[in-house]
């Protein structure tokens, strides 16, 4: 199978992890998740680490209760962060939904 075959549903991205982050980024204490101990623990840290990635396919959109589709607020070639337990190194191709999406890159800078 080529990634060239590959064609996400619904909302989901395929996305290329890459090295380089555009600039700094403050992500919101919300984003994060509470600690075993009820603290912002270093665990969260160690297993949800924050990643960056090209978007390379999109879905076609979550489908309305009307059966109309949803546009997706990312398109390719978007830059976005992502947070998860996935191990994904830099150059490899993960699957994400937009709901994972924490930041998209303004292009302009």
């Amino acid at each position: 199978m080529e990634l060239r075959d590959l064609h996400p549903s619904d909302d989901g991205l395929l996305v290329h992890v890459i090295e380089e982050a555009p600039g700094p980024v403050l992500l919101p204490v919300t984003s994060a998740q509470i600690g075993p101990g009820g603290d912002y623990s270093d665990l969260w840290a160690t297993r949800y680490k924050v990643r960056w990635a090209r978007v390379v396919r999109t879905g076609p959109g979550k489908r309305a209760k009307s059966g109309k589709r949803i546009p997706l607020d990312v398109k390719e070639g978007d830059v976005v962060s992502f947070a998860g337990m996935t191990k994904a190194e830099d150059g490899d191709f993960v699957l994400i939904c937009q709901d994972d999406v924490l930041v998209v890159a303004d292009k302009a800078n």
